[in-house]
C-alpha cells in the first residue's frame, strides 16, 4: 500500500496495480518486484517511509528509457559495470535475462548502459544482436569507468592507519567503483596500502585503512546493517584492495 500510494503520487500515468497472485506492482512498462523491499522494511519497520520513496526514486532511474541499443556502435560509450548480488539474475523473473559475470564473494559484475538520467542493463539478446563476446564487452565496460573521474574532494576522517572515507558522486556508479583500475593508485596515498573497502548497496563505497582490527569490525558490522536495510543491496562483506587487485577480506 505504501508503494502503491508513493507510485500514484510520482507516477500517475503509469496508473499501476498491485497483483495479489503473485504480489507484484504491474503498469504498462514495468513490473516491480517487492521482496527486496519486504525484507528491508522487515529489518528496519520504522523506517517504511523512508525505504519506499528511496526504493521508489531507484526505480525513476533504472526505467528501460535509456538510449536505443539496437547497434553496438550507438551505446559502445556508455556501457559501464554495475556491481549486483547474485540473486538479482537468478530464478526467472525479467532480470534473469541480464548479462553477467561472476565476481566475487556472491557478487556479479552486470553491464548497464547509461543515459542522462536512466539506466538499461544489458541483456543476452542485445550480446547476440551486436556479434560480442562476453569478454569483449566486459573490456569495454571496464575501459568506460577508467574514464570516469574521481570526485576532487574524499569525505573522511581519521589518523593515519586508522582512516575511513566515503566516495559520493550522486551518479549512481559509486559501487562500482570497486572495479575502477585506478582504485587503488588514487586512494592509497590517503588510506595506506594495502586498504578495505565495502559496497553495502549500490550508491555506496566506503573505504578504509586496514591495519586497525577494532576499526575493522566495527566498520563491518555497519557494512551489515548498511546492507540489510537498503533498497539495492550489493554484499555485507569487506574487500581488500591491493597494488594487484581485489580479494575478499579475512579477519
Amino acid at each position: 500500500n505504501a508503494v502503491m500510494a508513493e507510485l500514484e503520487e510520482r507516477f500517475p500515468e503509469q496508473k499501476y496495480e498491485f497483483d495479489s497472485k503473485d504480489g507484484t506492482i504491474r503498469g504498462p512498462d514495468n513490473v516491480i518486484y517487492l521482496s527486496n523491499l519486504r525484507r528491508q522494511v522487515m529489518n528496519a519497520p520504522d523506517r517504511l517511509d523512508d525505504i519506499v520513496k528511496q526504493f521508489v526514486t531507484g526505480l525513476a532511474f533504472s526505467a528501460d528509457d535509456a538510449p536505443a541499443a539496437d547497434q553496438l556502435d550507438s551505446v559502445s560509450e556508455l556501457i559501464l559495470p554495475a556491481l549486483k548480488p547474485f540473486d538479482y539474475v537468478r530464478g526467472g523473473g525479467p532480470t534473469s535475462h541480464v548479462v553477467s559475470r561472476d565476481w566475487l564473494g556472491g557478487v556479479i559484475i552486470c553491464y548497464a548502459i547509461q543515459g542522462s538520467k536512466t539506466v538499461r542493463f544489458v541483456l543476452k539478446p542485445d550480446v547476440e544482436r551486436w556479434g560480442i563476446e562476453m569478454d569483449d564487452l566486459h573490456e569495454l565496460a571496464m575501459e568506460n569507468l577508467a574514464r570516469l573521474e574521481w570526485p576532487r574532494k574524499i569525505e573522511g576522517s581519521g589518523p593515519i592507519g586508522q582512516r575511513i572515507a566515503i566516495i559520493s558522486t550522486r551518479d549512481s556508479l559509486d559501487a562500482a567503483r570497486l572495479l575502477h583500475p585506478g582504485l587503488h593508485e588514487f586512494l592509497s596515498p590517503i588510506l595506506g596500502s594495502p586498504f578495505l573497502a565495502g559496497i553495502p548497496d549500490r550508491d555506496t563505497l566506503v573505504v578504509f585503512s586496514s591495519g586497525n582490527r577494532r576499526m575493522f569490525k566495527r566498520i563491518t558490522a555497519q557494512l551489515r546493517k548498511d546492507y540489510d536495510r537498503a533498497a539495492y543491496p550489493i554484499s555485507p562483506r569487506a574487500f581488500l584492495v591491493t597494488r594487484d587487485g581485489i580479494a575478499l577480506a579475512r579477519r
